[in-house]
């Protein structure tokens, strides 16, 4: 480079400096934005600005609604069939407390997630609409659909079971087997929700579920760094007419 190109690119740097310094000096010694505060009107919350914010002729500004703390949340991978037959929602919960820096009503909006790489650099996880959330509950949010942890459910067999008749009519069972198989591709430990959709009752399980539904149960567990598990279960439907032979 030329010695006068060298002065000019060395005066360029100062200003810039120069200006960033003048920038952030400013931002220290500018106001707080005014932040929004809930107001509770019988069953409905407002968040109302305590004071009034000027605006130029086609002016925008972002207004903080709050302040919160790191915030411990936990990620969950489901499984919903309903949903997609083989990938998993991930999904992630946190608790609206006072802990968190939160603890207030959470109004809807668009809530967008993010994760610092090894650079330093914000990257987005991903984002989801949230609903009005009350105080001391939990917040659930859906990031997507995972391709690292992945199911296969299949039903294995089906067989019929005579049964007495009842009210001078005949009847049967549907009994059926089913298999499900649950792979972590991932790297970490990771928590599994499986939801499976059924008709009539759970005989038997190799695995401890909740009904969720009268017509849904779900397994939840941990899962292993490239791990996998299989479930299996029972259920056993009654219906009028006889059995198939």
């Amino acid at each position: 480079i030329s010695p006068p190109a060298a002065r000019l690119a060395m005066e360029r740097a100062r200003q810039v400096a120069a200006g960033a310094a003048g920038r952030a000096m400013q931002a220290e010694m500018a106001p707080r934005e005014p932040a929004f505060t809930p107001v509770v009107l019988a069953d409905t919350t407002l968040f109302a600005l305590p004071q009034p914010v000027d605006l130029r002729t086609g002016e925008r500004r972002r207004l903080p609604l709050l302040e919160s703390k790191p915030i411990t949340f936990q990620r969950v991978y489901r499984y919903d069939p309903r949903q997609h037959p083989k990938w998993t929602l991930t999904r992630f919960r946190f608790d609206n407390i006072a802990e968190h820096g939160l603890g207030e009503a959470l109004p809807p909006g668009l809530v967008r997630a993010f994760r610092t790489d090894a650079d330093g650099l914000l990257n987005l996880v991903g984002e989801d609409r949230l609903q009005y959330v009350p105080p001391d509950e939990e917040v659930t949010l859906f990031f997507g659909f995972s391709r690292d942890v992945v199911v296969e459910a299949k039903e294995l067999a089906v067989r019929f079971e005579s049964t007495a008749p009842r009210q001078n009519r005949p009847a049967h069972y549907v009994v059926r087997d089913f298999e499900v198989t649950v792979r972590n591709r991932r790297q970490d430990l990771t928590t599994v929700e499986v939801r499976q959709y059924i008709a009539g009752a759970v005989v038997k399980a190799s695995d401890d579920y909740e009904r969720i539904y009268a017509d849904t149960i779900q397994f939840r567990f941990p899962l292993d760094p490239d791990s996998e598990m299989v479930i299996t279960y029972t259920t056993r439907q009654f219906q009028w007419g006889p059995a198939p032979e």
